[in-house]
């Protein structure tokens, strides 16, 4: 942002476990002038080496929930105008974040919505008990799982949750997507606008390993991805996630598309 100043002072305000990771708010204070258009919170492991960039939108406080504890992270914050062209990086700040990791070995259960035909998966034991209990609209249980576990954590999305204000309707999409591609997950914050329909960055969900070339090592299980080609029939996008083959076939037969192995998880 030529021109302009970022002086966000980043405040650590809390860290707590949180089912099978570490939630870690931060807070920051506006950018002088009045004129950015929103904020990308930066996380790493190394210091000014970030690896995650949330796109916040034009909050001035975001919880990063979901982080693998034992591991010290680093926090900064950049403006960024109407064109994104960022500012410098605001102050950093590191946390050490300490505690029992239960997403290890932790069931990532499978939901689906029968109304509109969507899958959903958390390995969140809050939100597993809240969709159970039926307090979460028409989510069920489909009976299939896999296990939590791996080498990298999976960024989990949400379709943009702000009202647009000519329809009073969610902008939307209504449906969760999920990464434990980095890249794929910085270049949908890069991308999220808070003004039209866009996935916006939730939280991470459970750990996992990615997958090599479609394939996984014989002591990890292939978790499939399948496509319902919204985006090209004209209906909001949705993904199922699932080590059964049948539970593919099964909405491959519906017209979703076959996207093969995404990630690898324990046995």
């Amino acid at each position: 942002m030529s021109g302009h100043r970022l002086l966000p002072l980043l405040a650590l305000l809390a860290w707590m476990p949180a089912g099978h990771g570490a939630s870690v708010t931060t807070a920051w204070n506006p950018s002088p002038g009045g004129d950015a258009a929103g904020y990308f919170l930066y996380v790493g492991k190394s210091s000014r080496q970030y690896d995650l960039k949330i796109n916040v939108a034009d909050a001035t406080s975001f919880t990063v929930r979901g982080l693998p504890n034992f591991s010290t992270y680093y926090f900064a914050v950049t403006a960024y105008g109407a064109s994104r062209v960022e500012s410098g990086f605001s102050n950093e700040v590191g946390l050490y974040v300490s505690g029992k990791d239960e997403g290890n070995g932790t069931e990532v259960i499978e939901y689906h919505d029968s109304l509109l035909n969507r899958y959903f998966v958390t390995a969140d034991p809050q939100e597993q008990a809240t969709i159970e209990n039926e307090q979460a609209g028409r989510w069920r249980r489909t009976g299939l799982s896999f296990k939590a576990g791996g080498t990298v954590a999976v960024c989990r999305f949400h379709g943009n949750t702000r009202i647009n204000p000519s329809t009073g309707e969610l902008y939307g999409p209504i449906t969760y997507y999920y990464t434990p591609d980095m890249g794929n997950c910085n270049f949908l914050n890069q991308i999220y606008d808070s003004y039209r329909p866009s996935m916006e960055f939730e939280r991470f969900d459970f750990s996992t390993t990615p997958a090599v070339g479609g394939a996984c090592p014989p002591y990890l299980v292939p978790v499939y991805r399948a496509y319902n080609n919204g985006y090209a029939i004209g209906i909001e996008s949705n993904h199922r996630f699932s080590t059964d083959p049948n539970a593919i076939s099964e909405v491959v037969a519906q017209g979703w598309i076959d996207e093969g192995v995404r990630f690898c998880a324990p046995q």
